[in-house]
């Protein structure tokens, strides 16, 4: 009876070892999110599931990176989480930076991260890598620096259809006299973002298969807005980046309106039309601006520099990882209200926004707060949708893409048209992994798609199951088989 005794532990003891070596060859995690936030989505599912050969992911990831930025631990899980969910399709394989060489390194596109470190012989500047190269039947993107787990899947999935199907062709009309000077970097973050802008030729039909993208009006002749006209009358999609009034940006700041605008009046066809008005919101970026009597620097609310909340973005794809957007002297859109015109705001201001019209007064030392005191402010939509025929987005601010983000650091409005891009083009899948890579929702706070109540649901569901779920589980099989044991002869 004691031999059988021991025979029954040895092999209770041999079952916990198997049980623990496939835990940890397996690694288990449950989402207990509401949203799903830490699964991998059907989207990027499917996408991986029509490969037919496999796609390597190299992390090149400098040994102290999370010492210096912790974040990027949430980086790593969301990798694993990718590779793991692909069935074999994906190979993750960590690298360090040491193992490539300074030129091979570059040509990948690869980006480090300097941060200053005390030695005793004064500061010197470490370079950190954090870089993700993908590559697919011999061809390769690369995300220069992931330190954002929210991005994660979107950057994958992207580079992944990107490889497989190659870059996808966009028209661009430039509206703005000297776009290289005034807007540098729409092409070069369209190109990373797997676009092909084809600069439109003036006289010629726009390709229906591709995109349309019309950044401002002042430079567009009559011919072109008769042409884009045709576009949409034939269902194509385009995204409309338009401001009723001109602004010397890199001048004084001064305004005035445009008056007879062709492609403002393509947008009223549509049901939408821009106001004449400048918009003022007290949500907006404060400018370092010397002071009158040059003595010093002030800091001032600028409210024609209107900050956009993450709360203020209508449910939908384009609201996926919206964190917020900056927008400078933006154009009110008045939206028609028949139900056919399929019209749908996307970016509203807050309640107290106003109006500013003509005569403009921009001065960031102005009587602008005069207009606040009086009370009348009320919500303006800043960009809309259309759907009555292809896609049409629209935004009333031409400028927030341009060389005024460089004051502001404001280079996730260069996201947003991105965004903006891709919902034209119908992917709506793919900007919605933007909110479900694995891990970002628990590990960030400031994730606008995850609130506090889901937060406090996901930590009670957690608590749940390791405090009470497992303990009684343990404890009901532990008395099972004790009662197994007294009944048997």
């Amino acid at each position: 009876m004691k031999k059988e005794s021991s025979y029954r532990y040895i092999l209770a003891a041999t079952a916990c070892l198997l049980a623990a070596a496939a835990v940890s060859r397996f690694s288990p995690r449950f989402d207990l999110t509401a949203a799903r936030a830490n699964t991998v989505t059907p989207h990027s599912r499917s996408v991986l599931a029509g490969l037919d050969a496999e796609v390597r992911v190299t992390w090149v990831r400098s040994p102290k990176l999370a010492s210096f930025f912790p974040q990027t631990r949430a980086v790593g899980d969301a990798l694993e989480s990718y590779a793991r969910s692909s069935r074999e399709r994906v190979r993750l394989v960590i690298a360090d930076p040491e193992s490539i060489s300074a030129q091979v390194r570059s040509s990948l596109g690869l980006v480090p991260r300097q941060v200053p470190v005390p030695t005793p012989e004064g500061e010197r500047l470490v370079e950190l890598y954090s870089g993700v190269v993908v590559e697919y039947r011999g061809k390769s993107l690369s995300v220069p620096f992931a330190d954002e787990a929210s991005l994660v899947e979107y950057d994958l999935t992207r580079i992944v259809g990107t490889l497989v199907a190659g870059p996808r062709r966009l028209t661009l009309v430039w509206g703005v006299p000297d776009p290289a000077r005034t807007h540098p970097y729409v092409i070069p973050w369209l190109e990373y973002a797997g676009f092909a802008p084809i600069a439109y030729a003036a006289g010629e039909p726009i390709d229906p298969s591709t995109v349309l993208l019309v950044i401002g009006s002042q430079a567009v002749s009559g011919s072109t807005a008769n042409e884009i006209d045709a576009f949409l009358a034939r269902g194509g999609n385009a995204v409309f980046l338009v401001s009723a009034n001109e602004v010397r940006t890199d001048g004084d700041w001064t305004a005035r309106a445009k008056g007879d605008d062709p492609v403002a009046a393509i947008l009223a066809s549509l049901g939408i039309r821009l106001s004449g008005d400048l918009l003022l919101d007290p949500s907006c970026y404060r400018i370092t601006m010397p002071a009158l009597d040059s003595s010093k620097y002030e800091l001032v609310n600028y409210p024609f520099w209107v900050t956009v909340l993450a709360s203020n973005a209508s449910p939908g794809p384009l609201a996926s990882g919206f964190t917020g957007l900056q927008l400078f002297w933006p154009s009110e859109l008045i939206l028609a209200t028949e139900p056919d015109r399929r019209l749908t705001p996307v970016l509203s201001s807050t309640d107290d926004a106003v109006r500013m019209g003509q005569p403009f007064d921009t001065n960031p030392f102005g009587s602008q707060a005069s207009l606040f005191a009086r009370g009348e402010g009320k919500r303006a939509i800043l960009a809309a949708t259309s759907e009555a025929r292809g896609r049409v987005f629209a935004i009333g601010d031409e400028f927030f893409v341009g060389t005024s983000i460089e004051f502001t650091g404001s280079d996730y409005n260069l996201d947003y048209l991105v965004s903006a891009v891709e919902w034209a083009s119908g992917k709506d899948g793919l900007l919605q992994t933007k909110r479900s890579t694995p891990d970002a929702a628990a590990s960030s706070s400031s994730d606008p798609t995850v609130t506090a109540s889901d937060r406090a649901r996901g930590a009670q569901r957690g608590a749940l199951i390791s405090l009470v779920i497992l303990p009684a589980t343990l404890i009901l099989a532990w008395a099972a088989l004790a009662l197994a044991r007294r009944r048997r002869p």
